[in-house]
């Protein structure tokens, strides 16, 4: 199966069981200078079927805990309060058996940044993780990439899908915008942030299923070469005979024209 049918086929496969679906994305601490595993700040999660996003975020749990905002600074405190966000999403994930749930995410697949951080961070603070598997997530800028090719959009490549796409409130933020609230300790505008970015991811994966996403390469385009692609690798000896065909048709045609202007 060739990669964009592959990829058409499974966004569809997560997209018609909205039930078991759901959108993350979260917002951590500045890769640079720092030990890993990298200190979590918020992680958001959207269900498709009831529309629903959860928020577990520092923000949210040193109000619960009732530590004052500017004691996160100390990393006890906010040891303290991270436990609490990676708690909750872990007992989200657990709960009614989302483990076996699908996970539509945005890049979310290395060791510096994605689920793998999830798992060592919370094991860092004396957590057991629940495996997320491999099999049930879904990268969706893989999905498009598969779709529309590797030069779909320009880099950042998230950022610049929600512009073309009018896509994104006024509370979001960039990873990068992220990155800098949480060193100026701006925990409420990370939450803000981090809440809009599920609705976001499961918007642009429906646009693309819908064939309606707004990318540098149009959609007739895409999904005209995708299928050549998929015929050629699915139906070989068809797509030939049929090829050889059509441009056999085209030149009898161009030789009776030919013949019919030369009498």
């Amino acid at each position: 199966m060739h990669r964009y049918t592959r990829a058409t086929t499974k966004l569809s496969r997560f997209l018609n069981e909205p039930n078991l679906l759901n959108s993350v994305h979260y917002a951590c601490e500045p890769f640079y200078d720092v030990t890993p595993p990298t200190r979590i700040a918020a992680i958001a999660v959207k269900n498709a079927e009831s529309n629903e996003t959860k928020i577990f975020s520092v923000f949210k749990y040193a109000n619960e805990l009732s530590i004052p905002l500017n004691e996160l600074a100390t990393a006890t405190e906010y040891a303290r309060v991270e436990k609490k966000v990676l708690d909750e999403f872990y007992r989200y994930v657990n709960d009614e058996g989302r483990n076996n749930a699908r996970w539509l995410h945005w890049n979310m697949n290395s060791e510096t940044f994605g689920f793998p951080v999830f798992e060592n961070r919370y094991r860092a603070l004396g957590g057991t993780p629940i495996e997320i598997l491999d099999a049930n997530k879904l990268d969706l800028d893989s999905v498009i990439q598969d779709i529309y090719g590797q030069q779909y959009i320009c880099h950042p490549k998230f950022l610049n899908l929600l512009r073309h796409n009018h896509l994104g409130g006024s509370n979001y933020r960039s990873g990068d915008r992220e990155a800098f609230a949480f060193l100026a300790g701006k925990w409420e505008e990370i939450h803000n942030s981090v809440q809009e970015k599920p609705s976001i991811i499961l918007e642009i994966a429906k646009l693309a299923h819908e064939r309606k996403l707004k990318t540098h390469i149009s959609n007739f385009r895409a999904h005209f070469w995708g299928w050549i692609e998929s015929q050629q690798t699915d139906h070989p000896i068809m797509f030939w005979v049929t090829l050889l065909g059509v441009l056999g048709s085209f030149v009898t045609i161009g030789l009776w024209v030919w013949s019919w202007f030369h009498k």
